[in-house]
């Protein structure tokens, strides 16, 4: 059993409380800019699609990228939770650790990545030539080399590094997105096009990654604790999986059920919905490397406590504001389409629940992260893919896409729900309930109303949408409350101190 975490009290050092918030807004800042110029590019290359795919070439991006995603996730081995857990406590050796781990899965993953090769071939046949296997040859290439670059941007991570996080990933993203509008635009190669043009940029940066890592340090194999690596992250291995299962089987079931119009459209609606994790990943780059650094110092609990209602809130608000405005973003993308994807926005609003549940997800499984509970993060997920999988084959043959969009709203709640409860068995901590109910009532009141509200742009539409949001921030950013006096002060719902207790506290007492 883990020794419990030391007692920390919630008055104490309450400057050091504001300073590490303000550190991590900064941060979160950094890398939401940076997401903004390299996962933004994916949003922005949308309407280059539109003009020269039709729907169902749409259809079939969608399921060769869950192929890449797949391919990465598993080829990945989960080596990069190794480098947030180790790379502190190996000290010296923290960068021989990261340069052994990337060389290690390189070569190591071969034998795998030919298994999955083997797959993809059967998985070609199983789809009766939907899917060409050089299609698929080429996705499972390249994410088995996107897996190694994912362990330098975790290195950048845990160094605190965001400036270098986000160069690294700028420069990753621009060489794909320009050889995107080179071969699909210019040579119009399509599908094919977008995956060479990631599968070149991939192997670009498969040289790059080793120069930046030997550059600091050469592998020193026998230097690494592999027993230890391995056991922490092989239990993570089936976590991975899981969740790949829970971005892409809805396509894989649609597959069988509607045509790939119909996929396009869904596709449209999902990555739409994925801007939400722009936020959500900045801010948990910003989070990981100093929750575990205040839970190895005993202040963990409060650490996370004070983070997760910020973070919380940002979801939120960021999730409301792309949900009421979904209409007029798919009208902005599919401006250059030559049919409608009106219907994407209401596949929007639904996946924008899922990602929602999944960033609560993501902020809970940190303490379990952290007590080497890999194996239960592995159950959560995989309890959310059976949901998942359930879920689609019940709803999709009656409802299409919007039943794929409903599962994953379901799946990833019962995740988020899980996690809540495991994270509190295993790492407890006291949460302020009153808090954080006006947030999640009044964005469920408002999503509600904005997944009702007539798809038509309008102008007194988006004034009423508007006002919402200036409600929704009033209604839980700010609060009212009482003083030791009975007197009504005016404050700040996520700070421990209300802007009246601080003026009367400059004051004095009367």
């Amino acid at each position: 059993m883990p020794e419990p975490e030391k007692t920390i009290s919630e008055n104490s050092d309450a400057s050091d409380g504001a300073s590490g918030r303000s550190r991590f807004l900064f941060l979160s800042a950094i890398y939401l800019l940076g997401d903004m110029l390299t996962k933004g590019a994916r949003i922005i290359l949308l309407p280059i699609y539109l003009a020269v795919m039709t729907q169902a070439e749409i259809g079939e991006l969608a399921i060769v990228q869950a192929i890449i995603f797949c391919s990465w996730t598993i080829l990945g081995f989960g080596f990069t939770y190794a480098v947030h857990k180790y790379y502190v406590k190996y000290e010296e050796n923290g960068d021989a650790l990261v340069s052994s781990l990337w060389l290690a899965r390189l070569v190591g993953g071969l034998p795998f990545y030919g298994l999955l090769l083997v797959i993809g071939y059967a998985f070609s046949q199983f789809a009766h030539g939907a899917i060409s296997w050089q299609l698929v040859f080429l996705a499972i290439t390249a994410g088995y080399l996107r897996g190694g670059i994912n362990l330098v941007e975790f290195w950048f991570n845990v160094q605190d590094k965001p400036v270098k996080h986000r160069s690294f990933t700028f420069c990753q993203f621009l060489l794909t997105t320009l050889l995107v509008i080179y071969l699909v635009v210019f040579k119009e190669m399509g599908v094919l096009g977008v995956v060479v043009s990631e599968l070149t940029s991939y192997s670009v940066f498969v040289f790059v990654s080793a120069f930046v890592l030997f550059r600091r340090s050469l592998p020193k194999l026998q230097a690494v604790r592999w027993r230890e690596v391995i056991g922490y992250c092989l239990p993570a291995l089936p976590y991975n999986f899981f969740m790949w299962g829970l971005f892409g089987v809805d396509r894989l079931i649609l597959n069988e059920y509607v045509p790939r119009s119909e996929i396009g459209i869904y596709s449209i609606g999902y990555t739409l919905a994925s801007c939400l994790s722009i936020f959500v990943y900045s801010m948990r780059a910003a989070w990981l490397p100093s929750f575990f650094k205040a839970a190895e110092q005993g202040a963990g609990g409060k650490q996370f406590k004070e983070t997760a209602y910020i973070y919380f809130f940002v979801i939120l608000f960021a999730g409301l504001s792309v949900m009421l405005f979904a209409p007029e973003i798919v009208e902005i993308i599919g401006m250059t389409a030559a049919v409608s994807y009106a219907r994407s926005a209401n596949v929007m609003q639904i996946v924008l629940y899922a990602y929602i549940a999944n960033s609560f997800f993501l902020a809970l499984n940190k303490p379990l992260f952290y007590r080497q509970r890999t194996g239960l993060i592995s159950m959560i997920s995989a309890m959310g893919l059976l949901v998942n999988v359930v879920v689609n084959l019940w709803l999709i043959p009656q409802f299409g896409i919007f039943g794929a969009a409903v599962a994953s709203a379901v799946a990833y709640t019962v995740m988020a729900v899980l996690a809540y409860f495991v994270s509190q068995k295993v790492y407890p901590f006291d949460w302020h309930i009153r808090k954080l109910i006006p947030c999640f009532a009044a964005f469920l009141l408002f999503g509600m109303i904005a997944c009702f509200l007539p798809g038509r742009i309008d102008v007194w539409f988006v004034l009423l949408k508007l006002f919402m949001l200036v409600t929704f921030v009033l209604l839980t950013f700010f609060e009212i409350r009482t003083t030791n006096k009975d007197q009504f002060v005016f404050g700040f719902r996520f700070s421990t101190h209300s802007i009246g207790a601080a003026k009367d506290s400059a004051q004095g007492p009367a």
